[in-house]
Protein backbone atom coordinates (compact mmCIF):
# COMPACT_ATOMS: atom_id res chain seq x y z
CA UNK A 1 0.00 0.00 0.00
CA UNK A 2 2.88 2.38 0.72
CA UNK A 3 4.43 1.64 -2.66
CA UNK A 4 1.10 2.32 -4.36
CA UNK A 5 0.59 5.60 -2.47
CA UNK A 6 4.18 6.74 -3.10
CA UNK A 7 3.73 6.20 -6.85
CA UNK A 8 0.66 8.48 -7.09
CA UNK A 9 0.78 11.49 -9.43
CA UNK A 10 0.23 15.08 -8.34
CA UNK A 11 -3.42 15.92 -7.72
CA UNK A 12 -4.98 17.79 -10.64
CA UNK A 13 -7.32 19.79 -8.38
CA UNK A 14 -10.62 18.10 -9.27
CA UNK A 15 -12.67 17.22 -6.17
CA UNK A 16 -13.11 13.50 -6.81
CA UNK A 17 -13.54 12.82 -3.10
CA UNK A 18 -16.59 15.08 -3.04
CA UNK A 19 -17.91 13.37 -6.19
CA UNK A 20 -17.57 9.99 -4.46
CA UNK A 21 -19.56 11.28 -1.49
CA UNK A 22 -22.26 12.62 -3.82
CA UNK A 23 -22.95 9.10 -5.07
CA UNK A 24 -24.72 8.49 -1.74
CA UNK A 25 -28.13 10.18 -1.53
CA UNK A 26 -28.71 11.05 2.11
CA UNK A 27 -30.19 13.74 4.30
CA UNK A 28 -27.51 13.17 6.97
CA UNK A 29 -26.15 16.58 8.04
CA UNK A 30 -22.53 17.19 7.07
CA UNK A 31 -22.26 13.95 5.06
CA UNK A 32 -19.90 15.33 2.39
CA UNK A 33 -17.38 16.76 4.89
CA UNK A 34 -17.66 13.77 7.21
CA UNK A 35 -17.04 11.31 4.38
CA UNK A 36 -13.93 13.24 3.35
CA UNK A 37 -12.58 13.17 6.90
CA UNK A 38 -13.31 9.45 7.19
CA UNK A 39 -11.46 8.67 3.94
CA UNK A 40 -8.49 10.77 5.09
CA UNK A 41 -8.48 8.94 8.43
CA UNK A 42 -8.31 5.60 6.58
CA UNK A 43 -5.38 6.66 4.41
CA UNK A 44 -3.64 8.26 7.38
CA UNK A 45 -3.90 4.91 9.16
CA UNK A 46 -2.23 3.19 6.20
CA UNK A 47 0.59 5.74 6.01
CA UNK A 48 1.38 6.44 9.64
CA UNK A 49 0.38 3.29 11.48
CA UNK A 50 1.73 3.32 15.03
CA UNK A 51 2.76 6.96 14.78
CA UNK A 52 -0.78 8.11 13.95
CA UNK A 53 -2.18 10.37 16.66
CA UNK A 54 -5.78 9.39 15.93
CA UNK A 55 -5.96 6.80 13.17
CA UNK A 56 -9.13 5.34 11.72
CA UNK A 57 -11.20 5.15 14.91
CA UNK A 58 -14.61 5.79 13.36
CA UNK A 59 -16.80 3.17 11.67
CA UNK A 60 -18.60 4.46 8.58
CA UNK A 61 -22.01 2.77 8.74
CA UNK A 62 -24.49 2.92 5.85
CA UNK A 63 -28.10 2.24 6.87
CA UNK A 64 -30.76 1.52 4.26
CA UNK A 65 -33.08 -0.95 2.63
CA UNK A 66 -32.20 -4.03 0.64
CA UNK A 67 -30.89 -3.26 -2.82
CA UNK A 68 -29.55 0.24 -2.10
CA UNK A 69 -26.03 -0.96 -3.06
CA UNK A 70 -24.42 -0.17 0.28
CA UNK A 71 -21.94 -3.05 0.13
CA UNK A 72 -21.07 -2.30 -3.50
CA UNK A 73 -20.22 1.28 -2.56
CA UNK A 74 -17.91 0.07 0.23
CA UNK A 75 -16.03 -2.16 -2.22
CA UNK A 76 -15.72 0.80 -4.59
CA UNK A 77 -13.66 2.71 -2.04
CA UNK A 78 -10.53 0.70 -2.85
CA UNK A 79 -8.76 0.56 -6.21
CA UNK A 80 -8.35 -2.78 -8.00
CA UNK A 81 -4.70 -3.03 -6.92
CA UNK A 82 -5.65 -2.92 -3.22
CA UNK A 83 -8.81 -5.06 -3.36
CA UNK A 84 -7.00 -8.18 -2.03
CA UNK A 85 -6.84 -6.28 1.27
CA UNK A 86 -10.61 -5.76 1.51
CA UNK A 87 -12.79 -8.16 3.52
CA UNK A 88 -16.50 -8.19 4.30
CA UNK A 89 -16.65 -11.25 6.54
CA UNK A 90 -14.92 -11.27 9.92
CA UNK A 91 -15.57 -13.70 12.78
CA UNK A 92 -15.59 -11.73 16.03
CA UNK A 93 -15.99 -14.95 18.04
CA UNK A 94 -12.41 -15.84 17.02
CA UNK A 95 -10.66 -12.99 18.79
CA UNK A 96 -7.14 -13.94 17.68
CA UNK A 97 -8.07 -13.97 14.00
CA UNK A 98 -10.08 -10.75 14.36
CA UNK A 99 -7.05 -9.08 15.95
CA UNK A 100 -4.75 -10.32 13.19
CA UNK A 101 -7.10 -8.85 10.61
CA UNK A 102 -6.06 -5.38 11.79
CA UNK A 103 -2.60 -5.91 10.32
CA UNK A 104 -3.64 -8.00 7.30
CA UNK A 105 -6.35 -5.87 5.70
CA UNK A 106 -6.83 -2.25 4.72
CA UNK A 107 -10.62 -2.04 4.93
CA UNK A 108 -12.89 -4.32 6.96
CA UNK A 109 -16.59 -4.09 6.08
CA UNK A 110 -18.92 -5.52 8.72
CA UNK A 111 -21.72 -6.53 6.40
CA UNK A 112 -25.14 -6.96 8.06
CA UNK A 113 -23.88 -5.27 11.21
CA UNK A 114 -27.18 -5.88 13.04
CA UNK A 115 -26.39 -9.61 13.11
CA UNK A 116 -23.48 -9.28 15.55
CA UNK A 117 -24.15 -9.65 19.28
CA UNK A 118 -23.76 -7.05 22.01
CA UNK A 119 -20.65 -8.85 23.32
CA UNK A 120 -19.13 -8.80 19.84
CA UNK A 121 -19.94 -5.09 19.59
CA UNK A 122 -17.94 -4.50 22.78
CA UNK A 123 -14.97 -6.41 21.32
CA UNK A 124 -15.25 -4.40 18.08
CA UNK A 125 -15.01 -1.20 20.15
CA UNK A 126 -11.74 -2.57 21.55
CA UNK A 127 -10.42 -3.33 18.05
CA UNK A 128 -11.30 0.12 16.72
CA UNK A 129 -9.22 1.80 19.41
CA UNK A 130 -6.07 -0.27 18.92
CA UNK A 131 -3.09 1.31 17.16
CA UNK A 132 -1.05 -1.88 16.74
CA UNK A 133 -1.21 -5.67 17.00
CA UNK A 134 0.87 -7.65 19.47
CA UNK A 135 1.06 -11.34 18.63
CA UNK A 136 3.02 -14.32 19.93
CA UNK A 137 3.96 -16.74 17.16
CA UNK A 138 3.63 -20.48 17.62
CA UNK A 139 6.54 -21.90 19.70
CA UNK A 140 7.83 -18.38 20.37
CA UNK A 141 8.31 -16.91 23.86
CA UNK A 142 8.23 -13.27 22.76
CA UNK A 143 5.55 -11.05 21.29
CA UNK A 144 5.89 -9.35 17.91
CA UNK A 145 4.43 -5.90 17.36
CA UNK A 146 2.83 -5.29 13.98
CA UNK A 147 1.30 -2.17 12.47
CA UNK A 148 -2.46 -1.83 12.31
CA UNK A 149 -3.63 -0.91 8.81
CA UNK A 150 -7.35 -1.66 8.84
CA UNK A 151 -10.12 0.90 8.84
CA UNK A 152 -13.71 -0.21 9.54
CA UNK A 153 -17.00 0.32 7.74
CA UNK A 154 -20.36 -1.39 8.09
CA UNK A 155 -23.71 -1.87 6.34
CA UNK A 156 -27.11 -2.78 7.73
CA UNK A 157 -30.78 -2.84 6.78
CA UNK A 158 -31.78 -2.11 10.39
CA UNK A 159 -32.81 1.46 11.22
CA UNK A 160 -31.76 0.97 14.86
CA UNK A 161 -28.34 -0.75 14.60
CA UNK A 162 -26.61 0.84 17.62
CA UNK A 163 -26.72 -1.24 20.78
CA UNK A 164 -24.48 0.73 23.16
CA UNK A 165 -24.87 4.46 23.79
CA UNK A 166 -21.41 4.73 25.33
CA UNK A 167 -19.78 3.57 22.08
CA UNK A 168 -21.77 5.75 19.69
CA UNK A 169 -18.88 8.21 19.26
CA UNK A 170 -17.16 5.48 17.23
CA UNK A 171 -19.86 5.35 14.53
CA UNK A 172 -20.68 7.65 11.65
CA UNK A 173 -24.21 6.45 10.87
CA UNK A 174 -25.57 7.56 7.49
CA UNK A 175 -29.08 6.67 6.35
CA UNK A 176 -29.25 6.08 2.60
CA UNK A 177 -32.32 7.67 1.00
CA UNK A 178 -32.12 5.95 -2.40
CA UNK A 179 -30.01 3.50 -4.38
CA UNK A 180 -26.36 4.57 -4.39
CA UNK A 181 -24.89 5.50 -7.77
CA UNK A 182 -22.39 2.68 -8.42
CA UNK A 183 -22.05 3.25 -12.17
CA UNK A 184 -18.38 3.30 -13.19
CA UNK A 185 -18.78 3.40 -16.97
CA UNK A 186 -17.81 6.28 -19.26
CA UNK A 187 -17.65 9.64 -17.49
CA UNK A 188 -18.66 7.87 -14.25
CA UNK A 189 -15.36 5.97 -14.19
CA UNK A 190 -13.33 6.48 -11.00
CA UNK A 191 -9.75 7.69 -11.41
CA UNK A 192 -8.42 6.08 -8.25
CA UNK A 193 -4.90 7.44 -8.64
CA UNK A 194 -6.22 10.99 -8.72
CA UNK A 195 -8.77 10.26 -5.97
CA UNK A 196 -6.06 9.07 -3.59
CA UNK A 197 -3.61 11.74 -4.75
CA UNK A 198 -6.22 14.26 -3.55
CA UNK A 199 -6.54 12.50 -0.18
CA UNK A 200 -2.78 12.36 0.36
CA UNK A 201 -2.28 16.00 -0.62
CA UNK A 202 -5.11 17.15 1.65
CA UNK A 203 -3.60 15.26 4.60
CA UNK A 204 -0.19 16.80 3.91
CA UNK A 205 -1.76 20.27 3.71
CA UNK A 206 -3.38 19.92 7.12
CA UNK A 207 -6.99 19.05 6.23
CA UNK A 208 -8.93 17.26 8.98
CA UNK A 209 -8.42 13.51 9.24
CA UNK A 210 -9.97 12.85 12.67
CA UNK A 211 -13.36 13.43 14.27
CA UNK A 212 -12.84 15.62 17.31
CA UNK A 213 -14.53 18.35 19.32
CA UNK A 214 -17.74 19.87 17.97
CA UNK A 215 -17.86 17.57 14.93
CA UNK A 216 -17.76 14.48 17.15
CA UNK A 217 -20.44 15.95 19.44
CA UNK A 218 -22.77 16.50 16.48
CA UNK A 219 -22.25 12.92 15.27
CA UNK A 220 -23.13 11.57 18.74
CA UNK A 221 -26.28 13.71 18.70
CA UNK A 222 -27.27 12.50 15.22
CA UNK A 223 -26.68 8.88 16.25
CA UNK A 224 -29.42 9.14 18.89
CA UNK A 225 -31.98 8.29 16.18
CA UNK A 226 -30.32 4.92 15.56
CA UNK A 227 -30.24 3.33 19.03
CA UNK A 228 -31.91 0.01 19.67
CA UNK A 229 -34.21 0.95 22.57
CA UNK A 230 -34.35 -1.75 25.29
CA UNK A 231 -37.87 -2.99 26.00
CA UNK A 232 -37.76 -1.74 29.59
CA UNK A 233 -36.91 1.80 28.40
CA UNK A 234 -39.60 1.75 25.71
CA UNK A 235 -42.17 0.62 28.28
CA UNK A 236 -41.05 3.32 30.73
CA UNK A 237 -41.37 6.03 28.06
CA UNK A 238 -44.90 4.82 27.29
CA UNK A 239 -46.03 5.46 30.86
CA UNK A 240 -43.73 8.05 32.44
CA UNK A 241 -41.88 11.29 31.68
CA UNK A 242 -40.04 14.13 33.40
CA UNK A 243 -42.27 16.13 35.77
CA UNK A 244 -43.68 19.44 34.55
CA UNK A 245 -45.20 22.29 36.62
CA UNK A 246 -48.47 21.11 38.16
CA UNK A 247 -47.68 17.39 37.81
CA UNK A 248 -48.12 14.93 40.64
CA UNK A 249 -44.47 13.98 41.22
CA UNK A 250 -43.70 10.35 42.01
CA UNK A 251 -40.54 9.29 43.84
CA UNK A 252 -39.57 5.83 42.63
CA UNK A 253 -36.40 3.75 42.41
CA UNK A 254 -35.64 1.67 39.29
CA UNK A 255 -36.88 -1.51 40.98
CA UNK A 256 -40.07 0.25 42.13
CA UNK A 257 -40.62 1.50 38.57
CA UNK A 258 -40.30 -2.09 37.34
CA UNK A 259 -43.04 -3.10 39.76
CA UNK A 260 -45.28 -0.29 38.48
CA UNK A 261 -44.65 -1.54 34.94
CA UNK A 262 -45.65 -5.08 36.01
CA UNK A 263 -42.09 -6.29 35.36
CA UNK A 264 -39.91 -8.46 37.60
CA UNK A 265 -38.30 -6.05 40.12
CA UNK A 266 -35.55 -8.58 40.90
CA UNK A 267 -34.29 -8.51 37.30
CA UNK A 268 -30.95 -6.75 37.86
CA UNK A 269 -30.28 -6.28 34.15
CA UNK A 270 -33.52 -4.32 33.64
CA UNK A 271 -32.97 -2.32 36.83
CA UNK A 272 -29.43 -1.38 35.76
CA UNK A 273 -30.57 -0.46 32.24
CA UNK A 274 -33.36 1.70 33.60
CA UNK A 275 -31.11 3.37 36.17
CA UNK A 276 -28.52 4.18 33.50
CA UNK A 277 -31.23 5.61 31.24
CA UNK A 278 -32.61 7.85 34.00
CA UNK A 279 -29.15 9.20 34.82
CA UNK A 280 -28.25 9.90 31.19
CA UNK A 281 -31.58 11.60 30.61
CA UNK A 282 -30.84 13.74 33.69
CA UNK A 283 -33.91 12.77 35.70
CA UNK A 284 -33.72 14.56 39.03
CA UNK A 285 -33.12 12.45 42.12
CA UNK A 286 -35.14 12.82 45.33
CA UNK A 287 -33.87 14.95 48.19
CA UNK A 288 -33.06 13.56 51.58
CA UNK A 289 -31.71 10.23 52.72
CA UNK A 290 -32.93 8.05 49.84
CA UNK A 291 -31.05 9.17 46.74
CA UNK A 292 -31.98 6.02 44.81
CA UNK A 293 -35.41 7.39 43.94
CA UNK A 294 -36.06 9.57 40.89
CA UNK A 295 -38.64 12.27 40.34
CA UNK A 296 -40.99 11.12 37.57
CA UNK A 297 -44.54 11.79 36.46
CA UNK A 298 -47.20 9.81 34.63
CA UNK A 299 -47.33 10.44 30.90
CA UNK A 300 -50.11 12.69 29.55
CA UNK A 301 -52.08 9.71 28.25
CA UNK A 302 -51.91 7.97 31.64
CA UNK A 303 -52.98 11.17 33.41
CA UNK A 304 -56.01 11.34 31.14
Amino acid sequence: VREWLDALPRWDGRDRLGEMADRVKTAAPGWRDNFKIWMRSMVSQWRNGRDAMYGAQMVLMLVGGQGTRKSTFMRMLLPRELMPFYIDRIDFTNKKEALRALSRFLLINIDEYDQISKAQTAFLKHLIQRTDVKERKLYSTTFEQQQRYAAFCATTNSLVPLKDESGSRRYLVVEVADAIDTDTQGDKAIDYRQLYAQIVQEIEHGEEYAFTGERERKIIEQNSDYYETPNVVALFEDHFRKPQPGDNVLLLSPTEILSELKMDPTNRSNATTLGTYLRRQKYEKSDGYNRRRYKIALSTSDNL
